[in-house]
Formats: structure tokens, sequence, C-alpha cells
């Protein structure tokens, strides 16, 4: 029987395959890749783009994060130039947790804690001049260190003070800080018009702020604008009920408009706030408060009792004006039982009297009936 020698042959098979795959091995490897990775695909749901896939990812989210840095810094800075101390805060933070090492956030935090005791007007002039000029030796052009330092220069030398505020617009045009700064030195130097130019000028750039507000709004009054006064302190009421000197002011405006009643409504109210003296513990009713008069350039009530003691008369005297003479009479008697100094009766007694004449300017039918007050305070 005869046989076939295929050995050969195969062997022959071999060495043509062999030749080919090292010829062909590129190819190969990438066809079996293809393949493997189309089964691991299929049986375990795993892309062949994948990696490419997680770097668009990553890139993806660090782009959103570095938006997200900046616009918390953007953020913080705006705060700080509207005075938003807290919020400033909250933002460089926020930064501090994308991005711990960030310098921006690191400075801006800094200037929050420099700033904080000069916004809330308890700090040594010294120690803040110094910590100011420390952030201005770093940074010289730094708009809210300047705006601050114009801050603590306000109450010591006003020229100094301006050409500081000054310099941190020139740097900043959105710094309203610095706009509101130079609004109270104009203010206080008697430049109305200045002044009132300065603080529209903060309101614009914060419109809810609450300081600017006030201060635009009383000069609206001082001018005998009393309308736009008037729609103001609504506003500042609306943004927050517990803003005493509003109060005060509203009903001033509205008596100046010969609206007694109005102006009754809202001093109840007020006389429901001062019943708890803790709302006088808030922030914005703690300070300072400035009125200008007619008969001495200013004054300033700081004491709880002062103030208690300007509503009182107020009250007193628009319970006067709706007819209410024993009503009136009992809140004359609170105020005797109030823990006032004679300079401070005083300086209560000039602001309700300078009250007085500018009523009797803007409603002459009320002259007589508010001569009567007069006796009854004396």
């Amino acid at each position: 029987m005869i046989t076939k020698d295929t050995s050969g042959r195969e062997s022959s098979k071999i060495v043509r395959v062999l030749k080919f795959l090292r010829v062909k091995w590129v190819l190969v490897v990438a066809a079996f890749s293809i393949v493997m990775a189309t089964l691991g695909w299929i049986i375990y749901d795993v892309s062949p783009l994948h990696p490419v896939r997680e770097i668009a990812l990553r890139q993806e989210q660090e782009t959103f994060r570095h938006k997200l840095i900046q616009r918390h810094l953007s953020l913080g800075n705006d705060f700080l130039s509207i005075g938003q101390l807290d919020a400033a805060r909250y933002e460089f933070n926020q930064v501090k947790e994308l991005d711990p090492y960030n310098i921006e956030a690191w400075f801006g935090l800094l200037k929050a804690a420099v700033f904080q005791p000069i916004d809330a007007k308890d700090y040594d002039p010294e120690i803040a001049h110094r910590r100011l000029s420390a952030i201005l030796d770093e940074r010289p052009d730094d708009s809210h260190a300047l705006a601050f330092l114009g801050e603590v220069y306000r109450t010591i030398d006003e020229e100094t003070a301006l050409s500081y505020y000054k310099k941190a617009l020139e740097n900043n045009p959105g710094n309203a800080i610095a706009y509101f700064g130079k609004g109270v030195v104009y203010d206080t130097q008697g430049k109305t018009d200045e002044a009132i130019a300065m603080y529209k000028k903060a309101s614009d750039i914060s419109p809810w702020n609450q300081t600017f507000l006030n201060n635009l709004a009383y000069q609206h009054y001082l001018r005998g604008e009393y309308y736009t006064a008037e729609s103001l302190y609504l506003l500042l009421l609306r943004l927050d009920g517990r803003f005493l000197l509003s109060y005060y002011m509203l009903a001033n405006t509205q008596l100046m408009l010969g609206d007694q009643a109005t102006a009754k409504k809202n001093l109840l109210n007020l006389e429901e706030l001062i019943r708890y003296g803790s709302t006088f513990d808030l922030p914005r009713n703690r300070g300072g408060w400035l009125f200008h008069l007619d008969l001495m350039p200013s004054i300033t009530f700081y004491s709880q009792q002062e103030k208690i003691a300007y509503a009182r008369y107020l009250m007193g005297l628009t319970e006067f004006l709706n007819g209410n003479i024993q009503v009136c009479r009992n809140h004359i008697e609170e105020v005797k039982k109030l823990d006032l100094t004679t300079e401070q009766l005083y300086d209560v007694l000039f602001l309700v009297w300078d009250n007085i004449e500018e009523l009797k300017k803007s409603q002459p039918g009320w002259v007589s009936m508010l001569t009567s007050f007069e006796v009854l305070i004396h």
C-alpha cells in the first residue's frame, strides 16, 4: 500500500504562516487586540475608549474646578468691596477647599480678618494701621486695603482719608466702601451735594446694602425730598424689619409729609421692637446714630437709653398730633424712667426741637399744636 508523505507539506504551511506573522505581526497584534477588546466590551461592558474618556473627563473636571475657583475668588473680592466680610470669608474658604494652596484665597482671608474690627468700629488705630500697611507693602495697589486705611483715617484726618479713598477707587472703580467713606467725610463737612453723590454711587454698586441706603435716604430727608426718602426707608424695612433707625426716620419723613396716622403705625412697630432690648444688640442697631441739626452742627446717639428716649418723644409727638394727649404724656413719663445724664437728655431734646422746627416749615397748619407740644415737654 502506497502512502503520501504529508509532513513536508504541513511543515511548509507552518513556515509560510511564520513568515506571514514575521512580516505582518503588527497587523496580527492589532487584529488580536481588536478582537479581545470587542470581546471585553461585549462580555464585561468595558469600552476600549474608556482610558480616552477618562482623560477627557478629568480634563473637564479640572476646567470646571478652575472656573469654580475663579468664581469664588471674584465673589469674595466683590464682597470685600461692599463690606460683606462674612460672605467674603465664606467664598475664600470655598477656594481653599478646592485648592488648599491658593495664594489669593489666603490673602483674601487675611484682608477680611484685618478689616473685621475696623468695620465693627472696635479696633486700635495703630494696630489696624500697621496691619493694613503690611498688606500694602506686599501689594501697594490693593484697593480694599487702601479703602480700609481711609476708614482708619476718617476720624483722625479727613483729608488723608479722602486721599486713600481716591487711590482705592483709581485701582478699583467698583469699591463701594471707598465711595461710601468719601460720602461720610463730605457728610460731616456739610457738603451735602457731594455726600449724596457718593452714597448714590455706593448704593448703585450694592443696591440692598442697608448702611448705604440709610445714609442716602437721610440725605434726601435733609434736602426736603421726603417722598424719595420715604420710599428708601420703606425699602430698608422690607430688607430688614429690625433696622430700628429706619422706623425713626420713616416716621419723621411721614410727619413732614403730613401723614401722622401712618407715622403712628410705624412707631407702634418700633415700640414693639424696643421692648426687647436684644434688638439693640444687632450690629446694625449698635453703632452711633448721627443726626444733623440747624441749632448745632450734629449730635450722635451712642447709648441705648438715648435711642429709646428719642423714640419715646417721637411717639409722644405723633400721638399728640393724632389727638391722643394722655398717651403722649405716658410716653414722656417713660423718658423720665431712663437712666439719662443731663447732657444726654439735652441732646435728645435738641433733636426733638429741631424736628419740630422743620415740621413747622413743612406743615404750617400744625404750628399751634407743635407749640403746645413744646410747652408739654418743657
